[in-house]
């Protein structure tokens, strides 16, 4: 398939995927359910699952191979522009109003769906079992479907809201701990991994951080965001996601 009959293909899919999306979408609201929930089982509706499944040929046409790839790329930065918005409008204030809660809630829904998955998999999965495999399940256990809630949150116009904050910064903290517990399970096999992952770290923590307050500051004198601040912005969310795989 040449350049432009993907292009077109694309173009066609999307058009499928948002408007299937937005009628079950529509349908699971009037059942005051959330939304996504539509839009998921659009997901499944348009995948190999049941049209795939269902009516191979027709699936190939309407995704070719060559196509989804760059759906799921498309799909990607999506999530990424997503979820820098709810950042976005996250009030900081109410994050270090309610700190102490958010500890505790994080470390309650870490540390016990993770024992609870080691657990299982000591337990139940024994011919294939090592330490490694259930930690690696104690991961799987406790990682929350970050772009799934914060969706939710929007649609139900809680993300503002005291429940709505504490909610997604209970969300990000769990991911990091896990990701973090993750990661140091997968150094213990590569070190390229554990020295690539260390000096991520540290460079958000020593550099990205501090710039950020500058800018923020920056911002807050200008009283607005010129077009050099926004080029830089989005320079930074296209870069950051990607300097762990470089």
């Amino acid at each position: 398939m040449h350049g432009t009959g993907v292009i077109l293909t694309l173009f066609v899919q999307v058009a499928l995927i948002l408007a299937l999306s937005r009628l079950l979408g529509w349908i699971f609201s009037r059942f005051h359910q959330p939304q996504v929930m539509g839009e998921m089982i659009a997901g499944i509706l348009l995948g190999p699952s049941l049209l795939g499944w269902a009516a191979p040929e027709v699936y190939q046409r309407i995704f070719p191979q060559e196509s989804v790839q760059i759906l799921a790329v498309l799909g990607q930065i999506g999530a990424v522009l997503f979820l820098f918005l709810i950042g976005l409008e996250l009030d900081p204030a109410n994050l270090r109003s309610s700190s102490k809660s958010t500890k505790a809630i994080a470390l309650a829904t870490t540390v016990c769906p993770f024992l609870l998955g080691v657990l299982f998999g000591i337990l139940f999965y024994k011919p294939h079992s090592d330490w490694r495999s259930a930690m690696f399940i104690g991961v799987a256990m406790s990682i929350t479907a970050f772009p799934l809630l914060a969706r939710i949150l929007t649609q139900r116009n809680l993300h503002r809201s005291q429940v709505g904050v504490v909610t997604i910064a209970v969300a990000g903290t769990t991911n990091l701990a896990v990701w973090c517990i993750l990661g140091a399970v997968l150094a213990t096999q590569k070190l390229q991994a554990a020295i690539s992952g260390a000096a991520f770290m540290a460079v958000l923590i020593l550099i990205i951080r501090p710039f950020l307050r500058r800018v923020q500051l920056i911002f807050e004198q200008r009283g607005r965001l010129n077009q050099n601040m926004l080029a830089l912005i989005i320079f930074l969310l296209c870069v950051i996601p990607t300097s762990p795989t470089l």
